[in-house]
């Protein structure tokens, strides 16, 4: 899984349209993720090797594929076996992964805190998959002191589980807000496929803008901004 935390700075800056000289107002980006502090209660091989394995495609009428299995292992010195929830950050080609769901009941609730270090103003948040599905069932909150944490916005696996689990009726496709600060329960971004590299869109109405392969969830007519502090998923 991946993060990336996006404020937007306003400043002024210079264009050239034909032969004429304009100033404009362009948006400079920050991922303020990249030099958050972040934390999670749970992460795949921590306590010795482990084995997980991808979900793959089966094709009705054809063979089915072996089983693509590979070993995690936080003590391991092979770089690839270990996926620290660092790697969510970095910004290079690598993942956090959570243990495997058959170690234990415990480990299909796991909790990720990125703390941003000082009250910002947050446009865009970025959540993307690796080597998985998307979460189902989760909520991304929020917070300014890391004590108090209000829901940013509930996602589930199906409409009726918005109900069952979180006692909010569901926003049936893809999401849309009445107010800037309402929080819905939506199940638009829980669907198992893709099986690998799905985006999740937290925030608002959203245009998905590609940038190598990673994007940004853009407001539709406005930006939103939120002071946070503390984000936990």
């Amino acid at each position: 899984m991946y993060f990336s935390v996006i404020q937007i700075i306003h400043t002024p800056e210079y264009c050239l349209y034909g032969n004429e000289t304009e100033t404009g107002l362009f948006p400079a980006v920050l991922n303020l993720a990249s030099n958050a502090l972040i934390t999670t209660n749970a992460t795949c091989g921590e306590k010795g090797r482990e084995m997980y394995c991808k979900l793959v495609e089966h094709v009705p009428g054809q063979p089915a594929r072996n089983p693509q299995c590979r070993i995690c292992d936080q003590r391991s010195r092979v770089p690839h076996q270990r996926h620290p929830i660092t790697n969510a950050i970095d910004g290079k080609n690598t993942w956090w992964q959570s243990p495997s769901i058959q170690n234990g009941i415990e480990y299909h609730y796991v909790t990720i805190t990125l703390d941003l270090q000082q009250v910002f103003q947050i446009a865009y948040v970025i959540v993307k998959a690796a080597n998985s599905p998307r979460p189902g069932n989760w909520i991304l909150e929020r917070s300014l002191d890391g004590v108090d944490y209000q829901p940013w916005q509930y996602y589930a696996i199906t409409d009726s589980e918005c109900l069952t689990r979180y006692n909010i009726h569901p926003r049936p496709g893809t999401p849309s807000y009445v107010k800037d600060d309402e929080v819905i329960c939506t199940s638009y971004y829980s669907k198992i496929h893709p099986l690998e590299n799905g985006e999740v869109a937290p925030l608002r109405n959203i245009v998905l803008i590609l940038f190598g392969g990673a994007f940004v969830v853009h407001r539709e007519g406005r930006e939103e901004k939120l002071s946070i502090d503390i984000i936990r998923v």
